[in-house]
């Protein structure tokens, strides 16, 4: 939904059919261009050009509202608010319905409309291609959906080492909020980047439940189509330990699968206390975002365990052989993590990439 000014709405049908009964369908003479609401880009613009503070309120359905002149619905002469519209908005219309204070409601001190004016906006659908915004958002309710789904479809694990945490719950309008802070920052891009990495790992990791080894994208950067046969080569080529995972290389799959998505807070609780402490700071969490742009932009996935004992999983991988920004980068032979103790439980001490 757009966001809205924070304004006064209250389900009492009578009193607002009263108040749009005076004049909800009327245009003053030369009026409704004085408050103007029209779509630009990715926002909604409303501006006041009517010479004097007026209250406005957004209506998107029929729903029964109390026309009331608060403070949170106020705009001044010559203000201006740019509301961004969310997806699932377009191809609808929003009403701005604008007044000024009338006449007191009740015995309250709040006052109600001199009378109401109407201004209709169609929100017409998005055209390819998005611009990055809009990109951001797509990617990210793409991303909440996809980690949910990939959740419910991992093989079940008997495993000592950690509860399995789910994904963050994520809605559109987290999405939009987000969209709006990272390009006001002038993050858009690169975290529109980060974030299509993110969602092929998931896919990746959705393909490898359903066993479509095949398949997986071998991922972000140039070079992606040799990056499958060199894949497939160096997994057939593994050492192959017994088919069933221990609880200890399952564990390890899923915080492999948790770094290279960019699941960081998911990763940390994996790891033994007092390493996760450590990792808690802002320096280290960037260090291990770096290695998650590194893994989702290589594309790796890993092979059969090649090596595994009481405090450490090594894995083969494969993936292409390029860091991110396109610079080379030394082949990997594994991917090994090692593990520890706390309360008699084994828990995760780190990923590290044996080259």
């Amino acid at each position: 939904m757009i966001a809205r000014p924070r304004g006064l709405v209250v389900a009492l049908l009578a009193l607002a059919a009263i108040a749009c009964s005076k004049g909800g369908n009327e245009n003053a003479k030369g009026g409704n261009e004085n408050v103007l609401a029209r779509v630009e880009g990715s926002h909604l613009l409303i501006e006041n050009r009517s010479g004097e503070a007026v209250h406005v309120q957004l209506v998107q359905a029929r729903v029964a509202w109390i026309p009331a002149s608060l403070p949170g619905n106020r705009m001044a002469d010559g203000q201006s608010r740019r509301l961004r519209i969310a997806p699932s908005d377009r191809g609808q219309s929003v009403e701005l319905f604008w007044w000024r204070p009338g006449k007191k409601i009740g015995d309250s001190d709040v006052r109600g409309p001199d009378r109401m004016r109407r201004v209709t906006v169609a929100l017409p659908a998005l055209t390819e291609p998005l611009a990055d915004d809009e990109l951001l958002i797509r990617n990210c309710v793409a991303l909440g959906s996809e980690s949910e789904a990939e959740f419910r479809e991992r093989p079940p694990v008997r495993s000592p080492v950690h509860p399995v945490i789910p994904p963050r719950q994520v809605s559109e309008r987290s999405c939009v909020e987000m969209a709006e802070l990272s390009c006001a920052s002038g993050r858009c891009a690169q975290e529109l980047q980060t974030q299509e990495r993110q969602l092929q790992s998931v896919r990746d990791a959705r393909k490898r439940h359903r066993g479509d080894a095949g398949t997986l994208s071998s991922a972000a950067g140039p070079g992606a189509g040799a990056g499958a046969g060199a894949v497939a080569g160096v997994l057939a080529a593994a050492p192959s330990l017994p088919a069933t995972a221990s609880p200890l290389s399952a564990t390890a799959r899923e915080a492999f699968d948790d770094l290279a998505a960019g699941r960081i807070e998911a990763y940390l609780a994996r790891m033994c206390p007092s390493l996760r402490e450590t990792y808690s700071g802002s320096f280290m969490q960037g260090q291990l975002r770096k290695t998650a742009d590194e893994f989702g932009h290589r594309g790796l996935v890993l092979g059969k365990a090649s090596e595994e004992g009481k405090e450490a999983v090594a894995f083969a991988v494969a993936g292409q052989d390029a860091a991110p920004g396109g610079k080379p980068a030394d082949p990997l032979l594994a991917i090994r993590a090692t593990f520890g103790s706390a309360d008699g439980r084994p828990c995760l001490t780190g990923i590290d990439q044996i080259r």
